[in-house]
């Protein structure tokens, strides 16, 4: 049965790389298999994302390089026009698409909520104030709040508590596929040795992260390990890379790259959590998608002993917590995994086992989104 028309927005570039833009594609693929048409609309399109069953409506940007994301872009507005449903991620995209799909009457308007951002700007008055308003107005004009995490859910405000669905970040399908590397693969160039012990972290490194611990823990362990830093960021411009013989910063790489990387050579991998960022405190606030690709590659992860980490590395023994900042306890399972392979071969299979639960198809129905479509399907 072809039901309506399910209009995804996001005010990012649309690579899959970007951690929101994959989320939005695998909420519209999950859409599109229950019989919706998707599109997405955002800036500058990479030819992988035509692979997927996703009209995909790309802004330009103009001659200053600023991107033209407001209501008044007739790609903005056709896609509105045509739509049943929307889902939007991003204020000040959130904000004009929002207030726009209702003007027009589309019957589910879907806010993307990853946090409040006016609580990590609040040394900037105008900008925490100016974000506070645009995030109450969305809160105010969607149907659905559609939160990562029960943690991020506790920052909807009581008045729009009623709107929200918990819709955690998943599995993409291809995830959990072995990827063979290539000659010419960027973690084949980086010629690390079989028998060394190399852990992984793929991040956006901004001031949620923190790599400090990980250097000391690193720095007193005699044994063969190497960390290695996929991405890029602000977060990293405070290393010095130089003075840590065991860390290799390797930059971004796309999407099927890091996949090959986890699952082929890999042997742990790290969640570097800043204890100390606003968020951290809050319990469940962390539903990272990089969790679930390291679950999907079948991996031990090191991480720091938050509230905000993921429950599923407190109720399953994949994942190894230190104290914040505590470098000898993160050193210490970092060797006890280096020289256990018997441990990892048996974590392997749990993180593999886990992840299938995490499939986006699952936590679609689990959230109550589905339900929500196909209740609305026939009025689209």
């Amino acid at each position: 049965m072809q039901r309506g028309h399910l209009a995804l927005f996001t005010d990012l570039p649309l690579r899959i790389e970007h951690a929101p833009v994959s989320r939005l594609l695998n909420i519209g693929c999950v859409a599109a298999e229950e019989g919706w048409s998707v599109s997405l609309t955002g800036v500058e399109a990479t030819p992988e994302i035509d692979e997927l069953p996703i009209r995909v409506c790309a802004v330009a940007r103009n001659p200053s390089g600023r991107t033209v994301i407001h209501p008044f872009n007739p790609v903005i507005r056709t896609a509105v026009s045509s739509a049943g449903a929307v889902v939007v991620r991003g204020y000040w995209l959130g904000f004009f698409v929002l207030a726009l799909a209702w003007f027009r009457g589309v019957p589910l308007r879907m806010f993307d909520f990853h946090g409040s951002t006016w609580r990590e700007v609040r040394d900037r008055p105008f900008y925490a104030a100016l974000s506070w308003g645009m995030e109450s107005i969305a809160f105010s004009l969607a149907t659905h709040v559609l939160t990562v995490s029960e943690g991020v859910k506790s920052q909807v405000p009581k008045r729009a508590a009623g709107k929200c669905m918990v819709f955690e970040n998943g599995v993409s399908p291809l995830d959990g596929q072995r990827v063979p590397l290539g000659q010419q693969s960027r973690s084949s160039r980086l010629n690390i040795p079989t028998d060394t012990f190399c852990i992984g972290v793929v991040a956006r490194f901004g001031a949620h992260f923190e790599l400090d611990t990980v250097c000391r823990a690193l720095e007193n362990i005699e044994a063969d390990v190497l960390l290695v830093i996929v991405g890029e960021g602000p977060g990293l411009s405070e290393i010095a890379f130089e003075a840590h013989s065991n860390v290799l910063p390797a930059g971004e790489w796309p999407a099927d790259e890091v996949r090959a990387f986890l699952e082929n050579r890999c042997d742990a991998a790290l969640l570097p959590y800043n204890p100390e960022w606003p968020c951290a405190a809050t319990p469940k606030f962390f539903a990272s998608r990089k969790l679930m690709e390291y679950l999907a590659a079948g991996l031990p992860v090191l991480a720091p002993d938050i509230p905000g980490i993921h429950p599923v590395l407190r109720n399953h023994t994949l994942g190894f917590l230190h104290q914040p900042f505590a470098a000898e306890e993160l050193a210490s399972h970092i060797l006890r995994l280096s020289e256990d392979i018997a441990l990892r071969k048996q974590i392997y299979s749990q993180a593999k086992a886990i992840a299938t639960e995490y499939s986006w198809a699952n936590l679609a129905r689990n959230s109550g989104f589905i339900e929500v479509l196909e209740a609305n399907g026939s009025q689209a």
